[in-house]
Order: C-alpha cells, then structure tokens, then sequence
C-alpha cells in the first residue's frame, strides 16, 4: 500500500494562510463597497414586502372563505365599493386592497366576484332597499367584519365616508 504522507502546517504558514485570506476579503470589500452598501437596504425591502404579504394589504377578498379567520375574530374594518344591492338586502361589495395597485388594474379589465355583506343585526323594511340603492350604490364603504354565516355571506357593520364640502364624493 501507498502511504501518503501529510506534513502538518508550522505556526509561519498558519499565520500566512490567515493573512491572505484576511487581504482577499478586504480586497473583496474595497472593490464591492457601492453593493456592500446596498445589502442592508434590500433586506429591509425583503422584509417589508414578506411583512405587507403577512398583512395582506395586496389581497383581493373575493369570497367570505378568502377572509382570515383572525381578521373576523379581531373585528378587522374591511374597504369597498358597493356594486349591487339584492331583493333580499344583500349588499354586493368589491374588496378594494389596503395597497391597491391602480395600474394592474387597467390590465385586470375582467369583473371580479364581488363580496356577499349582509347589514349585521339589521332587518330591512320595504323602504329601505330604494334608499340604499339611492344612498350608497357605486359608493365607497367601510364594512366591519362580525362574522361569516353558514352560506357564505359576511354579517358587517356597514358605513359610508363622510364627505365634507371641500372633497368630492366617490
């Protein structure tokens, strides 16, 4: 058999090989300092955009099932726009996103679900279809979660922005 023989490494080549690792990586940092400088700001980027998905300030709500459950238990006060309000009451309502992106919107020209929201412990007279149709259709609205029924709907405390004379309404 062939035997190899390794000599071990003295203290001088030790301290030879750690310096000239030492100066590569200082060479190393002089010549990347401008990215070196940008690593810190990226990672606080990364860390926004995992923090904004987490929240789901991008998400479309377009079901009652989409909603996380902590945002019903916590009473989370949801934003949208009242498209269409049924026979029976229900309020058909577009989900508009904590950070809405207008322009993937123009691209996005196809009609998405619209959200189920029932008047929370409210029952509707006769006259109260024309006037919420008069009221708050094609209206912004703030609709505060309470809970999410059987069938799918979502029971909410609905209210509309006030306007005041120096703002237009929307």
């Amino acid at each position: 058999m062939r035997e190899t023989i390794r000599a071990q490494p003295n203290d001088e080549t030790k301290s030879s090989l750690v310096s000239l690792f030492t100066q590569r990586c200082f060479d190393f940092i002089e010549n990347n300092v401008r990215a070196i400088r940008y690593i810190p700001s990226g990672l606080a980027a990364l860390g926004l955009v995992i923090i904004a998905r987490k929240l789901y300030m991008f998400n479309r709500f377009t079901t009652a099932q989409q909603i996380p459950a902590e945002f019903i238990v916590q009473h989370f006060r949801l934003k949208g726009i009242v498209k269409n309000i049924t026979p029976s009451g229900e309020l058909q309502v577009e989900h508009v996103p904590i950070i809405a992106w207008r322009i993937f919107r123009r691209w996005n020209h196809h009609a998405s679900p619209l959200l189920p929201v029932r008047l929370g412990g409210c029952e509707l007279t006769d006259g109260a279809l024309p006037w919420l149709n008069d009221s708050i259709t094609e209206k912004h609205v703030w609709f505060r979660l309470l809970k999410v029924s059987t069938d799918g709907h979502i029971e909410c405390i609905v209210t509309k922005r006030k306007v005041h004379v120096w703002q237009s309404s929307k």
